[in-house]
């Protein structure tokens, strides 16, 4: 061939090598590996690129590695050291204030909590209900009022003494079998034994009730009494005193009237020979009863088989129960309770504690403590023993 063919030749390959030799490569210059652009324009960009593959972007101790603000290990984005992962950012389970050990919404230690919050188990009254005010004893039932006027009953129900009418109650009483109380308007309210008619339904607004063995009376807001039920009718023969309470026994009523004088009937009852005297307060049990003086000393009068007629322990009470076979009283020194009487089945064997009022039934007794619980001993035979929780 002409040697001008081979010098134009020469010169074509040359041409395309230094074409070749300056196109453009990715990372070839500084910073193109870590730009976010394609360079090269062929489709892979940053260190995703071959030109890139041992840019020290990509490698070593770069931005993009393992010691990298973007790196897996170190970078804000990362999991175990970022203020975005899970153990130490602001957003993370264990420091973050809307984590579950630290955050204020948090099951530990937020308000709102159940260990530490108003509206918790522990602390709030209204988790596991209101306090209890006031509790009464039946023979194997019994019933206590919540100071937002629910009632709950347990024991024995075989007589649905323990089926609580729908109503807010503002005072309770029990008799042997059945349940009486007055709501907010003084509307009175019995559920439980009727087979005889100690709960016939009394129509009136009352001020106080109570229940006995087959009866049942009620105080009008008058100061009048009025009494209902069988086995013994003279019961039911109530005087016209003025009176400020009234107290169901099994076989006689007693009441203290607006005068301070303590009234009982019928005259020939054994729980109805009451002494002389001023009284604060009487409780009827089964044929004895016993009172609060004026004063806080207590004595009882009736039969007294087992004691619960006896004088209790010397000191000054509060309030005074007469039960079956045995009779309760809180101190008012130091709310403890005392007990005296029948006491086969533990009924008069009082825990210790403090107490706001105390109700003997017929083997066992209840109590409401000084913080709205209430407590029970004795029989239980029946479940009249075992009181709900707060």
């Amino acid at each position: 061939m002409p040697y001008r063919y081979f010098q134009v030749l020469a010169a074509t390959i040359l041409l395309f090598g230094l074409a070749a030799c300056e196109a453009e490569v990715e990372g070839d210059e500084p910073g193109e590996c870590s730009d976010g652009v394609d360079n090269d324009q062929d489709g892979a960009l940053d260190c995703g690129d071959d030109g890139c593959s041992i840019a020290t972007d990509c490698v070593g101790d770069d931005d993009d590695v393992a010691d990298d603000d973007d790196a897996a290990t170190d970078d804000d984005d990362t999991t175990p050291d970022d203020d975005d992962m899970t153990s130490d950012d602001d957003d993370t389970t264990s420091d973050d204030d809307d984590t579950t050990s630290d955050d204020d919404d948090t099951v530990a230690d937020d308000d709102d909590t159940v260990a530490d919050d108003d509206d918790s188990g522990a602390d709030d009254d209204d988790a596991t209900g209101a306090p209890f005010v006031e509790v009464v004893t039946g023979i194997w039932h019994s019933c206590a009022l919540r100071s937002d006027g629910n009632v709950e009953c347990w024991g024995s129900n075989d007589e649905g003494q323990t089926s609580v009418p729908a109503a807010s109650f503002v005072t309770i009483a029990s008799g042997q079998q059945h349940t009486l109380g007055l709501d907010s308007s003084g509307v009175l309210y019995e559920w439980g034994y009727n087979l005889a008619g100690p709960s016939m339904p009394q129509t009136g607004n009352y001020a106080a009730v109570g229940g006995g063995h087959w009866n049942s009376c009620v105080l009008s807001d008058a100061g009048s009494v009025s009494c209902w039920g069988s086995e013994n009718t003279d019961v039911n023969d109530a005087p016209t005193d003025v009176f400020t309470e009234v107290s169901v026994g099994n076989t006689h009523v007693c009441g203290v009237t607006s005068v301070g004088t303590g009234v009982c009937w019928p005259g020939d009852d054994a729980g109805a020979q009451l002494p002389v005297a001023a009284y604060d307060s009487i409780s009827a049990g089964s044929y004895f009863s016993c009172a609060v003086l004026v004063g806080g000393t207590v004595d009882c009068w009736g039969e007294n088989d087992f004691g619960q007629a006896t004088a209790p322990p010397t000191g000054t009470y509060s309030q005074v129960s007469a039960g079956h076979y045995h009779s309760c009283a809180v101190r008012d020194t130091d709310q403890s309770i005392a007990c005296w009487g029948q006491n086969a089945d533990g009924q008069a064997a009082a825990p210790s504690g403090t107490f706001a009022q105390v109700s003997a039934g017929g083997w066992h007794t209840c109590a409401i403590t000084s913080g709205g619980t209430v407590e029970c001993w004795g029989q239980n035979t029946e479940g009249q023993a075992s009181p709900p929780a707060r």
